[in-house]
């Protein structure tokens, strides 16, 4: 594929591995609030981040260098790229099975209940797409047809969808916020202030 072809992909790439590093560390702190402040359990999230990140950007570099797209598929960068998928699925699986285990341990109303159930759900639905789109371009990157790059398909949506799950995460904290508060005869009480949505959400 010609010079020109990558000097516009390669930015977008750049932007991907970028935009999954931001969100991730978004949802690991997330995690270091409900699970009580456990920094080695947000500080393993950070690491895989970091590392999909470098070895994602390592890549792309390489594809810059040697000016053609073509090189997705040669030996340096199926170990770049595909140790940036790893850990990008792990770290999507990590941080949604952890807000779901810490999340159910919560011992509270039955309004505050049904708002832990909601950010569940979405805890789950977040990690399953992003796990799956994921899963889906390491998989087409690797067995699809090389000339074909059906990878491309996968691999650049992911950064909005990535982007528009922290966007759903903050505005359904809202509406969650809202429905427990008014479920609730006594908003202000201790018991509900020590619970803060916003830090779960």
């Amino acid at each position: 594929m010609p010079g020109s072809s990558c000097r516009r992909i390669v930015p977008s790439s750049i932007i991907h591995y970028g935009l999954t590093f931001l969100t991730q560390c978004f949802y690991a702190l997330r995690v270091w609030f409900v699970s009580g402040h456990k920094i080695w359990l947000a500080g393993i999230m950070i690491v895989l981040s970091i590392l999909q990140l470098g070895t994602g950007i390592a890549g792309t570099t390489y594809i810059m260098i040697t000016r053609s797209l073509s090189s997705v598929y040669t030996s340096e960068t199926l170990i770049t790229q595909g140790v940036a998928s790893t850990s990008t699925i792990i770290c999507d699986a990590l941080i949604s099975g952890s807000l779901v285990y810490f999340l159910r341990e919560k011992p509270l109303h039955r309004s505050m209940r049904i708002g832990i159930g909601k950010i569940t759900i979405y805890s789950i639905n977040i990690g399953l797409v992003t796990v799956a789109v994921s899963t889906i371009f390491l998989i087409t990157w690797i067995v699809a047809p090389h000339p074909h790059f059906t990878w491309e398909i996968f691999f650049y949506p992911a950064a909005q969808i990535y982007v528009n799950s922290v966007l759903v995460s903050l505005n359904a904290r809202k509406e969650i916020r809202a429905q427990m508060i008014k479920g609730y005869s006594r908003p202000h009480s201790s018991m509900f202030m020590s619970f803060n949505v916003d830090e779960i959400s």
